[in-house]
Parts: structure tokens; sequence; C-alpha cells
């Protein structure tokens, strides 16, 4: 699917946004269409260790996360490649002037989403102990939060790993707070959503002062 977005948006040209909400609907769409709507029970137990599992006191699925944020954060700061992502979101004209093969490292930079977002599923799927379908519906609004909270510009060209891992951390912490205080969950969706609006405008905000 990462591959598939990155062709639509450097072969056919098409708005990075609307690609990828595309895509995201036919996948959840073909989720459903093969499940019947109905959750993928009876997996093996051994599937459950990464996500319920333990290890000297932590949980293995929690150790996991740390080491992909450790590397990546590091592949970020000190690899060709990622140096590349950050000039072709800061200006993709100035970085194709500049030798970069801007269609060639978009295309990669989606598939390693894509692989990342599988990857995720997995972990979620042993978790619950179960493949369903609408499991992650709505946390692409909480992503999005947790990004721009954690200094990630929609514009492009900024933001670290780490940063946006703090962003996760911050947003977990707003919606469990709001489940010990049993907060509706319809009310919890007007919090993430106004605390997004809130985090772009502010972003806005600086980047306006800054020209």
């Amino acid at each position: 699917m990462g591959v598939v977005n990155g062709l639509l948006v450097t072969g056919l040209g098409i708005n990075p946004l609307i690609a990828t909400l595309g895509t995201m609907s036919i996948a959840r769409g073909i989720a459903l269409v093969l499940t019947e709507g109905f959750s993928v029970s009876s997996l093996p137990a051994a599937f459950g260790w990464i996500g319920k599992a333990d290890l000297g006191g932590f949980p293995v699925i929690v150790i996991v996360t740390i080491l992909l944020v450790v590397v990546f954060d590091l592949a970020v700061r000190h690899t060709r490649f990622f140096r590349q992502v950050y000039f072709i979101g800061a200006n993709e004209k100035a970085a194709m002037l500049s030798g970069i093969n801007v269609n060639r490292v978009r295309i990669i930079a989606y598939a390693l989403t894509g692989v990342l977002a599988a990857f995720a599923g997995v972990l979620l799927a042993s978790r619950l102990m179960s493949g369903t379908p609408t499991a992650g519906n709505g946390l692409e609004l909480q992503v999005l939060a947790a990004a721009v909270i954690g200094g990630a510009s929609l514009r492009g060209g900024e933001g670290t790993i780490l940063g946006a891992f703090l962003g996760v951390v911050f947003v977990a912490l707003i919606n469990n707070t709001m489940t010990m205080l049993a907060v509706s969950i319809y009310w919890q969706m007007i919090v993430i959503g106004t605390v997004l609006v809130c985090a772009v405008a502010l972003d806005m905000l600086i980047r306006s002062k800054r020209a």
C-alpha cells in the first residue's frame, strides 16, 4: 500500500493527502470485505507474546517501540536518505535542482511508512489477540495531532522522531486522563480535534513570525 501511495503521488501527481485518504478507505473496505465485518480470533497463543509478554518487568511491546524510536531517530540524524527526505519536504524544487531523485526518495519513504504501519497492525493484533478490521479507526487524527504537537510541520521539512514519540505520549496521556475521569468517548473526540486545530494554528503562527 505504501508503494501504491508513492506511485499515485509521484506518477499521477495526486495530492498526497487525497491519495493516502483514498487508499486508506480502500484498505479498510478490503479488510471488511475479507472478514465480513467480524474479528478474526482463535489466533495461536504464541502470537500474543509480543503484545502481552514482559521482559524484566517491561512489556515487550514497549521495548520494541523504544528500539524503533532509537533506531529511526539515529537514522534520521545520520543517514543520507533521510536528509534527502527533509530537503524534499522543505523545498521539493530545490531538492530536484540539487540532484536528488525526488520520485525515488518519495516512493521509498511511502513504502517504508507502509511497512511500519503494517508492523503496528501486527503489534495491535497481538495485543488484542484478534484481527479486528475496525480496530484502527480514528487513529489517523490522533497520529496527526501527535506529530504536530511533537514539532512536525504539515508543510514538511521539520520534525524529529523523538518529538513525534513525545507527541504520542502526550496524546496518550490526554486519552488516559479522560478515560480515568469517565469522560464520554464523544467528548474525547472533540478534545483531540481541538488539540489538533490548536497545534496546527500555533505552528502556522510560529512560521509566520519567522517569515
